[in-house]
């Protein structure tokens, strides 16, 4: 890199106020004019075999060079106060990573303090003091405790060092790998460690290196154009591929070269945000004065750039597919979005280990009360009654000493092995269930995870599941079967989940299913299983030119509203399996998306072999709020108008709709998509004028920068008076043995709760595929329709509540299900989030109309649920039953606050990432294996852990009890012992705790086969083997 050799160093540190001016002088800044940042301009034909122009490398090197020195603003200065907080003034950050608890000289002192900060070790440790004083010893001083207390606190020590060392080794590892920073001394790039990058540092990664910290692109060079691939399977567990755009070289296109250097010499950074774990949301800004080469409609030519998550690398991504990237270091260390996402979550307690903790303050009162009756006959014994007429009075009494003479020796009443042994047990448990082969999940080579072993015997007595439905039930894998368009219904055949739910409704069912049969001219390819020869007939104009036209636009719309990348071997990488679906049926109809970079998108035709490429000037993606996603395209072989392209639920774009001749039409084939289980999306565009896109976009970019609240208007207000295209229809078959994995939960006397964001009537036709519905139940629907406002809502649950409490039996009362949507749900529900939100507030007593409902039912179905209902409806029971025990199980990201809140939560490695899976207790492959986690090993651990904590107690207060009769009954209340003293110690710490262990290990009162084919028994075991009252 001799090329940098003469490049002097303009790195400068900023104290706070000109941290703070810099601030105030990005949000005064005039702002640029939308013809140039808005869009690309199409003023030259393109060939579409040559990628968009790219700024040759080196002088984006030198270039960025300079702009290093704005980055040290990022310590100084948070863009959304004017003073900024005390967490965004302080010194820079180291990036080494330091996981670790303990330092070689730090073990010992750090180890004891949090061993003996345990109520029960503090305990022990003050029998032992006592015993040390001769007058209330009954060890002769002797402090015979620390024996069996030290072995423990060995046994965790060890155990504790051994972890810590790891941690240590692979925080050495990570620190010490190499880089390529750039030396400003040097003017090239060198090897550095990460634990020595700082704020504002020049790197370059090349093709499969990980990042050593938080970047912001900003150049690239390789096979994409002006973008770069990166892998964010290490923070998400998302194993498809993301493009990344760098945040300057796309604005170089008409730039001269000198001009460049002049360009980012004066950039400004600011970010809008502390850092968070976040890894979908940034915001940000870069102010820059541009040369007057280009056209912005500002004094001294400045602009103020918008950065998204669009133009990051985070820490532990992979960069793939692409030669090498330049970045300057945004966040470090403890900053970073990886470190961010691994505070620690609030630990999740069993049922059993609370009982357990009120049990000690039991037993700490009852061996006071021993104590306190064992002093006083004690000292009653031993002072003499002297007569009266000597005038002299009794010696002092002896009752403080005696008392703690008796503490000391019936201290063993609280066993000083149970945490030990309750931990070893846990852990032998956990390490036995997953080696079971009949959990083993052969397609993804997946054994069954122990993730917070803590739980094992909670799985045990579970009350109630909540299930997500797509890629738990169902095995989300899309296949494009149907459409409507222009209010025309295409695609034959029906379903599996159709079928079976008509077998299940007993109604007639006449279609047959559709085969992987199309044109003989068209290939089929993976993820489309379309069957309809008019489709292609009126692709060619069959019913009139405006179908044909209709149909183009529907397929091209597909080709390119969506995220999907195209991987090295030309296949595509989606992060939904829905997206994939409709871009492969977009390929399959004649309309490939083929290439992808930043700022346009090329589709191929197939029918005559041309390409086009469209200019992608605006994204606003979905999210489980919005259920939505909208892209801004505009053609450079056509008009200059815009085309906004919309696709979502169609509760959500139902009402952005203009009233087209065809929209009746399309809501009823939409009902028929959903009566067969299949997943629908509603397909909407609308034209603008460029000049009315301009004045959008320059407001936009100035949302962008400074308000997210006003980023969602816009974005609203874009995505209405739509036109309907039409409505997709996706497949999403049922996993293998769902229908008897429910069956057998039901009959375990388990209540089952299926949260899903699809349409009721797909979610009902699900329940009824996979026997969760029968026509032997009374089905009650809640929703919009039936019950438009808060009043209606509540009286007809009420009225249900009446029916369900007024039956002349409770079995009619457990053959109910009860079915409501999103919207009922919003207004039951009116608090914040979760417990965990910062403004959560309590349930509303509106919730609990509709809870008393839900509980008298078998089934609950909520449709149209966001995750943040999710949650809440499994609060709801916590909250408001005090015997419940729930469990959720879930697959995506959408799932996590709904796997975080229960009591027990198992997550599935599904085809969206491992999300779930990091945020729960258990893990499983396959919805199926849920049955046996919970029937077999969840009630074999609950059995057995309550067990071994029965014993333990029992036989402590036992061989107590029996030194308290002795010595009341057979020493005169003097104290004395019975059992040696050795005999004492060895008796918890040696003669009975390990035969306990391999009982509460490996005992198994039924065998495996016998607790699947009897779920019965699980209801019964699950009656409390361990509570207050055996207690």
């Amino acid at each position: 890199m001799t090329h940098l050799a003469g490049v002097k160093s303009n790195r400068v540190r900023l104290d706070d106020v000109e941290a703070e001016a810099s601030y105030h002088a990005l949000e005064d800044a005039p702002q640029p004019s939308c013809t140039t940042s808005a869009r690309p301009q199409c003023q030259r034909p393109v060939d579409d075999s040559l990628p968009p122009p790219t700024l040759p490398p080196h002088s984006i090197q030198e270039a960025v060079e300079l702009s290093v020195q704005c980055f040290d603003i990022l310590h100084n200065t948070s863009s959304k106060a004017v003073n900024p907080p005390k967490s965004h003034v302080k010194l820079p950050r180291s990036n080494a990573i330091c996981t670790s608890h303990y330092t070689w000289w730090s073990f010992v002192p750090v180890f004891l303090y949090r061993t003996f900060r345990k109520p029960a070790n503090f305990y022990f440790l003050t029998i032992g003091f006592l015993q040390m004083i001769p007058p209330i010893s009954p060890t002769n001083g002797v402090p015979l405790q620390f024996l069996p207390l030290s072995i423990v606190v060995l046994i965790d020590g060890i155990f504790a060092a051994i972890e810590d060392y790891h941690r240590h080794r692979a925080d050495n590892d990570m620190n010490d790998t190499r880089c390529l920073r750039y030396n400003v001394t040097s003017g090239a790039f060198e090897t550095a460690a990460w634990k020595d990058i700082v704020v504002g540092d020049l790197l370059q990664l090349q093709d499969n290196d990980v990042v050593p910290a938080d970047l912001v692109v900003v150049a690239t060079d390789g096979q994409v154009a002006a973008g770069c691939y990166i892998e964010t399977k290490s923070l998400d567990g998302e194993t498809n591929l993301k493009l990344r755009e760098p945040l300057l070289q796309a604005q170089f296109d008409n730039v001269a070269e000198p001009d460049i250097a002049a360009i980012l010499n004066g950039l400004e950074f600011a970010h809008d945000q502390p850092p968070t774990p976040n890894i979908h949301v940034h915001r940000g800004a870069v102010h820059c004065r541009m040369p007057n080469t280009l056209s912005v409609d500002a004094e001294d030519n400045m602009v103020t750039l918008p950065i998204s998550v669009q133009h990051t690398a985070w820490r532990g991504c992979k960069i793939r597919n692409t030669q090498r990237i330049w970045g300057v270091v945004a966040y470090v260390g403890v900053d970073t979005k990886l470190m961010q996402g691994l505070k620690i979550q609030a630990m999740k307690q069993s049922t059993i280990d609370s009982v357990t903790d009120a049990q000690v303050i039991l037993l700490v009162a009852m061996l006071v009360v021993l104590c306190v009756v064992g002093a006083s006959l004690h000292t009653t014994w031993s002072t003499p009654a002297l007569p009266s007429y000597l005038g002299r009075s009794a010696p002092d009494s002896p009752f403080i000493a005696s008392f703690f003479y008796f503490l000391i020796t019936m201290a063993s009443i609280l066993p000083i092995t149970l945490n030990v042994s309750i931990t070893a047990v846990k852990n032998l448990q956990g390490y036995f269930m997953t080696r079971d082969k009949d959990m083993f999940d052969s397609d993804r080579n997946m054994p069954m995870q122990a993730r917070n072993k803590a739980l094992n015997e909670q799985l045990g007595h579970i009350t109630h599941i909540f299930s997500d439905k797509t890629g738990t039930i169902t095995c989300n894998k899309m296949d494009f079967r149907k459409c409507t368009i222009r209010g025309v219904s295409y695609g034959n055949g029906t379903t599996a989940i159709g079928r079976a739910a008509a077998r299940a409704q007993c109604t007639p069912n006449n279609s047959t299913d559709a085969t992987d049969e199309g044109s003989h001219d068209t290939p089929v390819i993976p993820n489309v299983r379309f069957q309809d020869q008019r489709l292609y007939a009126d692709l060619d104009g069959a019913s009139g030119p405006e179908q044909a036209k209709a149909i183009r636009w529907f397929f091209t719309h597909l080709a390119l509203s969506h995220s999907v990348l195209l991987d090295a071997r030309r296949e595509f990488a989606a992060s939904s399996p829905d997206e994939l679906a409709l871009v492969s049926a977009a390929k399959y109809f004649g309309f490939a998306f083929v290439e992808r970079h930043p700022g346009s998108i090329i589709v191929q035709l197939a029918q005559d072999g041309s390409s086009e490429t469209y200019y992608l000037l605006a994204v606003f993606e979905f999210t489980s709020a919005r259920k939505r996603m909208s892209v801004v395209v505009q053609s450079c072989n056509a008009s200059q108008d815009v085309v906004v392209l919309s696709k979502g639920a169609d509760s959500v774009l139902w009402p952005r709709l203009r009233s087209d001749a065809w929209v009746e039409a399309t809501k009823s084939h939409l009902h028929g998509f959903a009566t067969e289980g299949l997943r629908t999306l509603v397909i909407a565009s609308k034209t603008i004028a460029l000049d009315e896109w301009e004045r959008f976009y320059a407001e936009y970019q100035l949302a962008q920068v400074h308000s997210a609240e006003r980023v969602e208007q816009l974005q609203d207000d874009m995505e209405d008076n739509l036109t309907l295209l039409g409505v997709t229809g996706i497949e999403d078959r049922l996993q293998d043995r769902v229908p008897e994995t429910l069956e057998l939960l039901s009959k375990a006397g388990i209540g089952l709760w299926v949260l899903t964001g699809d349409m009721q009537e797909t979610a009902v036709n699900v329940g009824y595929a996979c026997s969760l519905l029968t026509n032997d139940m009374d089905r009650y629907i809640v929703n919009a329709h039936t019950c438009p406002t808060r009043i209606s809502l509540l009286h007809h649950l009420d009225e249900l509540y009446n029916r369900l409490v007024g039956s002349a039996s409770s079995f009619t009362s457990h053959q109910a299900a009860i079915v409501i949507d999103g919207t009922s749900l919003s207004l039951l529900l009116h608090g914040k989030s979760t417990r965990t939100d910062p403004d959560y507030t309590s349930t509303s007593t509106d919730a609990l109309h509709f809870l008393r409902v839900a509980l008298l039912c078998r089934v609950v179905i909520a449709c149209r649920c966001s995750p943040s209902q999710k949650a809440r409806l499994v609060e709801l029971v916590q909250v408001h039953c005090a015997d419940a025990r729930t469990l959720a199980i879930g697959d995506g990201a959408n799932d996590v606050p709904m796997i975080s809140t229960a009591h027990v939560g198992v997550g599935i490695a599904g085809e969206e990432g491992r999300q779930a899976v990091n945020s729960s207790d258990f893990a499983v492959g396959q919805f199926h294996f849920l049955a046996r986690l919970v029937l077999v090993h969840g009630r074999w651990n609950y059995t057995r852990v309550a067990h071994l904590i029965g014993f333990t107690y029992y036989k402590n207060i036992v061989y107590c009890m029996s030194m308290f009769w002795f010595m009341l009954t057979y020493s005169a209340y003097s104290g004395a012992l019975i059992y040696a003293v050795f005999i004492q110690q060895g008796y918890n710490l040696f003669f009975t705790a390990l035969p306990i262990i391999a009982y509460a290990v490996l005992d198994q009162d039924v065998p495996a086969n016998i607790a699947m084919a009897l779920p019965q028994l699980y209801h019964v075991t699950g009656r409390r083997l361990f509570d207050r009252h055996q207690y």
